[in-house]
């Protein structure tokens, strides 16, 4: 299983940890129950989903710092899902690299949700990128573009497009490592 599958697997998850309000151990287990899975996913997949569950309020309260003319409440599950699994994965994997985990984390938001709210989610993370000193990743002359994002509700155009078709070109090997010792 590549790294992308197992991220894709704790997003869903982490989005019914934010509906089903359950313990992220039974989630898991229903899941696992269900779902044939190699132990080092298994492993991946349960440290993003524990760390979203185990750091829910610190979290919140990490991400409110971030939002722009917005309230918590009024960010879409899916986007929260995305935002959380992103801080839990550039805090938990030192492995991938900020711009990965926001990149992936931007994907998977407008896949299941909008491109809209991709781009309001790219904020937030840039935004708390920048408040936490993570070094992104990225050559210098992206980091510019990224400097641009604002998490704001008006959403509109995504100036970090770019920067991130950059980041997946320069992660690539390093996905393709941790894929490795997914399987």
């Amino acid at each position: 299983m590549n790294t992308q599958k197992a991220r894709d697997y704790a997003y869903k998850l982490i989005y019914e940890l934010e509906i089903k309000k359950q313990p992220a151990d039974e989630v898991l287990e229903m899941f696992f129950e269900k779902t044939p899975i190699p132990p080092k996913a298994r492993e991946y997949i349960s440290g993003l989903v524990t760390c979203v569950y185990e750091r829910q309020d610190e979290l919140n309260v990490e991400i409110e710092k971030h939002l722009r003319g917005w309230r918590l409440e009024r960010v879409s599950k899916l986007s929260m899902a995305g935002i959380k699994l992103a801080i839990c994965e550039m805090d938990l994997n030192k492995k991938i690299t900020p711009a990965i985990a926001i990149s992936e984390a931007i994907n998977m938001v407008a896949v299941y949700e909008s491109e809209e709210e991709a781009s309001f989610v790219n904020g937030v993370l840039g935004e708390y990128m920048r408040a936490n000193n993570k070094e992104s990743g990225l050559k210098e002359q992206d980091k510019e573009v990224d400097d641009k994002t604002e998490a704001s509700p008006e959403g509109g155009s995504n100036p970090n497009e770019a920067v991130q078709c950059e980041a997946e070109e320069q992660n690539l090997e390093k996905e393709k490592t941790i894929d490795d010792g997914l399987n």
